[in-house]
């Protein structure tokens, strides 16, 4: 958003990361149960099935946000709001969102 051009897609590669780890793990605590629902059901039946180990999750961290001081930012070109650092508030730059080059405060 600094340089002015608009993006194809806001998603970073850390939150992809992050989303392809909760939905892994959702889909483990599934399979687990699925598994442990189904060597239940099984015990008197002629067919036996045992659940093996359970499904390893993937550790799930938190995305930190790098700056801890962002101030709110409303753009007169397309009327959006963004949180931006102070200097670059005070300096101006291009709107995040169309590309229009605004004046700092």
């Amino acid at each position: 958003p600094k340089c002015g051009l608009t993006p194809d897609s806001l998603f970073t590669d850390e939150v992809i990361e992050l989303a392809m780890k909760i939905v892994n793990n959702h889909v483990s605590d599934l399979l687990n149960d699925f598994g442990k629902n189904l060597s239940k059901s099984s015990k008197n039946g002629s067919v036996k099935f045992k659940s093996g180990s359970k499904i390893k999750k993937d550790p799930v961290d938190p995305i930190i946000s790098k700056l801890d001081n962002l101030e709110l930012q409303i753009y007169d070109c397309c009327h959006k709001e963004a949180k931006i650092s102070p200097s670059l508030k005070m300096e101006g730059g291009y709107c995040p969102f169309c590309g229009e080059m605004q004046d700092g405060d």
